[in-house]
């Protein structure tokens, strides 16, 4: 199977289960922005607590969830930064990343 085929089957298996959890979340949403989360773990540890926090209190989980099941192969894709706690942060890694 694809890696696309895959990431969609294990979301469409979270969403299902109703419990998508924030690591995973996370992790999917920098995965599709061309983050390494394993990379800014090391070496912002803080930060990412401070991400997956947020992500733990959010109220549009189920919504995350089905958009990265559903768009996160589109990098023109933005609807999620109008919902997301955590978009201003992440935009800012991506910027940070060309340095």
């Amino acid at each position: 199977m694809m890696w696309e085929e895959t990431g969609m089957i294990a979301s469409l298996n979270t969403i299902q289960s109703g419990q998508p959890t924030e690591a995973t979340l996370l992790d999917e949403r920098m995965k599709a922005l061309g983050l390494d989360t394993g990379a800014w773990l090391r070496f912002q540890p803080a930060m990412i607590a401070e991400l997956r926090d947020a992500c733990s209190h959010c109220r549009d989980a189920v919504r995350c969830e089905l958009d990265l099941a559903t768009h996160a192969e589109d990098p023109d894709w933005h609807d999620w930064k109008d919902y997301c706690a955590n978009a201003a942060k992440l935009n800012m890694l991506v910027a940070l990343q060309f340095y």
